[in-house]
């Protein structure tokens, strides 16, 4: 099937407003392999600029297919700065790949109250078609 000007041009818009949330943490370019750890993208200043973007994103990604260009969605959420990431990214051809890094236990001087694991949640940006595997020192390998 043949793409039209309005739906190159759709696509073309869609990739730029998707590029310039990634700006926001720091990646310039779709294949920068840089980790986005969940700080980022929960912090307040960030999540204010993303709001900000909204009505620019919504002119290009429908709201049926990202509810997190909703209000009352992004208000609900518990998660925007990742949701709106990752449904945006799912529009333009990629994925946030979920990485959870150990990084120990708490323990309670508490008799009843059970150890609490702690991770280091991050996120990589990879297209669909393509899987990475993550070693035990959480650096990306390519399938071979």
């Amino acid at each position: 099937m043949n793409s039209s000007f309005s739906d190159c041009y759709i696509q073309s818009k869609k990739k730029e407003l998707a590029l310039e949330l990634l700006r926001l943490v720091g990646i310039n370019d779709f294949e920068e392999k840089k980790y986005i750890t969940y700080k980022d993208l929960q912090c307040k200043n960030n999540l204010e600029k993303m709001q900000e973007m909204i009505p620019a994103l919504r002119t290009v990604f429908q709201i049926s297919k990202n509810r997190c260009l909703s209000v009352s969605s992004w208000n609900k959420s518990k998660h925007p700065g990742v949701n709106l990431y990752r449904q945006v990214l799912r529009d333009v051809g990629y994925k946030l790949s979920l990485i959870n890094e150990f990084q120990g236990t708490i323990t309670s001087n508490d008799a009843d109250v059970e150890a609490k694991k702690i991770y280091n949640t991050k996120y990589i940006i990879v297209p669909v078609n393509e899987e990475y595997i993550v070693n035990d020192n959480g650096m990306m390998k390519d399938d071979e």
